[in-house]
């Protein structure tokens, strides 16, 4: 990408940019923290010592001096990371990748990593040649249609994350109200137990918290779950517990 300042400029040089970005690389001690991993624009910061743009900027925060790549292996570590609009191909994400597998082939411990990952769902094989592709570097794939909607491309994403943050903000009782919604009519073998709404998976995940707090209100509640969804909620909860 093109240089935000001259190079002329003075503090442009490299040696400077690096050593000041190397000195306070991001924390991941404060979770909820929104952490600019390459920089942002900062009105502060006129000269934009702190913006990874450049090749060379790349290969200093992930190669030789290596602040990025430490952070991504330890964020790797401790969270469970999901990946929203990046590609194979972006430059990021093929040195994420790399600091990925080389940690993994170490025998690092690492949680479970996801993406949301597009398919062109008028092109035949496309869905199964992306779940490989990412499944290869070792990343589970959450795959939707990009053609979903024809007016809205990327339109099921946007939908989706709008959909999460609105469960998110209910807290418990958004958990609980996904479980009873679902499972006011019969459990459906085949439909309700598969792609692509897998009225089961949601369930499985409203009720499966660490104190049982939803599964006590969701036994209580009234009117009662339709009772063919016993069977399939109680097997899927021993699944996940194994």
């Amino acid at each position: 990408p093109r240089c935000l300042v001259p190079a002329g400029c003075p503090g442009r040089s490299g040696r400077r940019r690096s050593a000041r970005r190397a000195s306070r690389p991001p924390s991941l001690h404060r979770p909820s923290r929104l952490v600019h991993l390459h920089g942002r624009i900062d009105q502060a910061d006129s000269l934009h010592l702190d913006l990874v743009l450049t090749t060379r900027d790349f290969g200093n925060a992930y190669l030789r001096h290596g602040w990025a790549a430490r952070f991504v292996v330890e964020m790797f570590r401790e969270f469970i990371v999901l990946f929203i609009g990046y590609s194979l191909s972006d430059s990021v994400m093929r040195y994420l990748m790399d600091v990925f597998a080389t940690e993994r082939g170490e025998q690092r411990q690492f949680r479970p990593a996801y993406a949301l990952v597009p398919f062109r769902g008028h092109t035949i094989g496309d869905h199964a040649r992306q779940e490989q592709l990412w499944k290869a570097k070792r990343v589970i794939p959450i795959l939707y249609d990009e053609n979903h909607q024809r007016d809205r491309v990327h339109g099921l994403l946007d939908d989706t994350l709008v959909a999460w943050a609105a469960e998110r903000r209910l807290g418990l009782a958004g958990r609980l109200k996904v479980a009873v919604e679902a499972t006011t009519t019969p459990f459906r073998a085949g439909v309700d137990d598969a792609d692509p709404s897998n009225a089961l998976a949601s369930v499985l995940w409203a009720l499966d918290t660490q104190e049982g707090e939803i599964a006590r209100r969701f036994a209580e509640h009234d009117p009662s779950p339709d009772i063919s969804w016993f069977g399939p909620i109680v097997s899927g909860l021993q699944r996940r517990q194994r």
